[in-house]
């Protein structure tokens, strides 16, 4: 497979990363190769297996059905046991090669955003990665970060859904249907008094003439509809949230891929989050 990470997008990552980038996609790259080498060896079996049978049904045909005991079919068939049994085997294989492979799905989504990010334009800057204590529990660490992230994100997407306030939702109704009843507003040419009628036909027929005629009275209507929300927030608010979040989740992310890269130097292999945050993983500021 070709690599993950283009070398113009390698070239602009400061050292550190861009070595570490290298030897993620190398492990990833193995990964791959195994899978590959894993499911060769899968279809052969199975190539021998049908050969085998086939030659097997064959022997037997040839026997006479009054001579074909269960003993001497069991015994003409017992290699073909064998070969099943390394299929399954094999198979379990595969399995195993796949999520390893899978695993590494978090160098797609960091090449993406590295593809997309206004830093290409510039160089990126290294960012040494958190501390990790001597002695710590890696997949305690990494277990408790998680949590924290995924109540982060709900933090995120409960703030992305809390309902604007009443002030700034009447003030946009107000401005939508101003908008509307002025398309349907009659058109009247005050140099030509005789085609007032005209105007007021052609108005009567538009779909707005209606939101024109009683703008005030659906301004005071759906005004009056909007009632305060305890979690109501304005888009600035909403925006300045999400911000502080976005920056809380990433230091908590920096945590757990410390901790991860440390358990892996400890000899604890941990599978990366397939959405972990390139900055994280790459170690970006």
């Amino acid at each position: 497979m070709l690599p993950t990470f283009p070398d113009a997008t390698l070239a602009r990552l400061p050292e550190a990363s861009r070595e570490k980038a290298i030897t993620l996609d190398h492990a990833r790259q193995a990964a791959h190769a195994a899978l590959a080498a894993v499911n060769v060896r899968l279809r052969e079996a199975f190539t021998r297996h049908d050969a085998m049978s086939n030659a097997i049904e064959a022997q037997l045909s040839e026997m006479p059905a009054d001579r074909r005991y269960a003993d001497e079919i069991e015994a003409a068939r017992a290699p073909l046991k064998i070969v099943e049994a390394e299929i399954s085997r094999l198979k379990a294989e595969v399995g195993r090669a796949e999520r390893e492979f899978q695993s590494h799905d978090c160098l797609d989504r960091a090449a993406k955003w590295l593809a997309e990010a206004p830093q290409l334009q510039r160089p990126f800057k290294h960012r040494s990665p958190p501390v990790v204590k001597a002695g710590a529990d890696h997949r305690k660490l990494v277990e408790q970060a998680r949590t924290r992230i995924d109540e982060v994100t709900g933090q995120i997407e409960a703030v992305e859904l809390a309902p604007a306030p009443a002030d700034d939702l009447r003030a946009q109704i107000t401005y939508e249907v101003d908008r509307l009843a002025e398309a349907g507003c009659p058109a009247i040419d005050h140099r030509d008094p005789g085609s007032i009628g005209a105007a007021l036909i052609r108005a009567a027929r538009t779909d707005t003439f209606v939101l024109w005629l009683n703008r005030d009275a659906l301004v005071a209507k759906l005004t009056a509809e909007i009632k305060d929300a305890a979690n109501a927030m304005s888009v600035a608010a909403k925006e300045a949230a999400i911000a502080d979040l976005i920056a809380e989740r990433l230091t908590i992310e920096r945590d757990e891929e410390a901790t991860i890269a440390a358990a892996h130097v400890a000899g604890t292999i941990i599978t990366r989050r397939c959405g972990a945050d390139a900055r994280a993983l790459l170690e970006l500021a």
